[in-house]
Order: structure tokens, then C-alpha cells, then sequence
């Protein structure tokens, strides 16, 4: 663990820790990283009640230069900007789909995530890490698919005990 923030301390420290390293190659790449901190990062803020479809175009048409995302990807994104809840859902949905395809990631959920491990949510998707059935793999926009749908279902049934989490979400932070 490297203790102070000084590019000295940082050098001498991996220098002591790794005596066969060049000290002048460790001062340029330490250097360089801490350069990232100072890097101009572009950021849009989008209003909270843009639905999904809305951001999805936003985001596409400002990425059209780069390397192209998919609308789950910014759904996704905008899942996870509704506070802890948002961000439990994103990660519920994202380890749903790696359950799905790596189930013996299982244990490495567990031991880096403590806090999803603990939400309850992990052992929601437990059955997952026994599943070896390789007929369907859904990929975290499907699950998307799946969720508006049956968003819409509930909407226009108007049977609250069937409208999932996202929808709720989304109308709550309006």
C-alpha cells in the first residue's frame, strides 16, 4: 500500500519494492498516470425523466463518431444513476446475464462484492451457479426487452402488483 500522494514517495516506494526496476521509467509512468487526473473528460448531463428511448438516440448520436454503444448499454447507464437502488438493479441485471453464461463467477461475486452479496439480490440469482443448461444465454439487453415489455403489460393492465422495478424507478425520481 502506497501511503502519501507525493510523486517522491510514490517512486521511492516502488523503487524499495521493486529494486531491479528502472527508478527513471517508474517516475515517467507515475507521471503519466497522474496526469490522468487532469485529462478533459466531456460529460452531458441528461434531464432524470428522459425515458430510455430518449437517452438511448441522445447517446447514439453523440457516440456516432466513436466506438458504438448499444441502447442497453445506456440503459443500463441510466438504470445506475438512480442512487443505490438504480445501481443494485444494474448489477442485479449484470451478474443475472454472467450468472447465466459463467456460473462458477458465483464465488467471485461473493468475495468482491460484498455489498450486492449482502443486499439480497445475489441470493435471488443463487440458483444460477448450479444452471449448466447452455439453450438460452441472455445478454443484459434482452433482459431490458424482457422488463419493458413487461413494463408496458402491467402499465396498460393497470395491475400494480405486476409492474417491475424499473418502471417504479423511473417514476419515482421524477
Amino acid at each position: 500500500m502506497i501511503h502519501g500522494t507525493s510523486l517522491f514517495g510514490i517512486v521511492g516506494k516502488i523503487c524499495r519494492d521493486n529494486p531491479d526496476a528502472d527508478p527513471e521509467q517508474i517516475e515517467r509512468n507515475v507521471s503519466r498516470l497522474q496526469a490522468v487526473k487532469h485529462a478533459q473528460v466531456g460529460v452531458i448531463t441528461l434531464a432524470d425523466d428522459l425515458d430510455i428511448e430518449t437517452v438511448a438516440e441522445i447517446s447514439i448520436r453523440i457516440n456516432s463518431k466513436g466506438v458504438p454503444l448499444s441502447s442497453a448499454d445506456f440503459a443500463m447507464s441510466k438504470i445506475d444513476s438512480f442512487g443505490d437502488e438504480g445501481s443494485a438493479l444494474r448489477k442485479l441485471i449484470d451478474y443475472f446475464c454472467h450468472l447465466a453464461t459463467a456460473p462458477h463467477i458465483y464465488d467471485d461475486i461473493l468475495a468482491n462484492d460484498p455489498a450486492f452479496a449482502d443486499s439480497g439480490y445475489l441470493a435471488k440469482i443463487a440458483w444460477l451457479r448450479k444452471d449448466s443448461e447452455d439453450l438460452y444465454d441472455p445478454a443484459y439487453g434482452d433482459i431490458i426487452r424482457v422488463v419493458g415489455l413487461a413494463g408496458v403489460q402491467a402499465r396498460t393492465t393497470c395491475d400494480t402488483r405486476r409492474i417491475p422495478v424499473w418502471p417504479r424507478l423511473r417514476d419515482s425520481h421524477q
